[in-house]
């Protein structure tokens, strides 16, 4: 009894203007939040976006180099298969794998964040219905 009388009496030292007070932090903080969540997804997608048009601008110029070579190759009349020094097509292979592979492991990284977030938004969906 003592701690719910301790609380009673803590509850009638507040006055309307504390009440007030209490309200509109509690509902601003709702409402700006999912604002916040919201900006900071848009702001999250935004630089994704940036990041994988300069990828994809790399990968653009270093296709570019590499048809040079071969050009420039078939130009000097040396071939491939003729020269020990300038076979090397499996360490391009390699390079393209290993950033193909970074490409998979970052989309991979955002789809888990992008799937948090939500998590994050579905719990404050759950807290504004039981407010409500």
């Amino acid at each position: 009894m003592a701690l719910g009388g301790n609380f009673l009496q803590s509850l009638k030292d507040y006055d309307f203007r504390d009440w007030i007070r209490i309200i509109v932090i509690v509902c601003g903080y709702i409402l700006m939040r999912q604002q916040f969540v919201q900006w900071r997804t848009r702001r999250y997608q935004r630089q994704q976006e940036e990041e994988d048009d300069v990828l994809k601008q790399e990968a653009h110029e270093e296709a570019k180099r590499v048809a040079l070579e071969k050009m420039e190759s078939k130009v000097k009349g040396t071939s491939a298969k003729s020269s020990g020094a300038s076979w090397g097509w499996g360490n391009t292979a390699k390079e393209r794998f290993e950033k193909r592979r970074k490409y998979i492991e970052k989309q991979a990284m955002r789809k888990a964040e992008m799937a948090q977030n939500e998590v994050d938004i579905d719990s404050d969906d759950e807290i504004n219905e039981l407010l409500h």
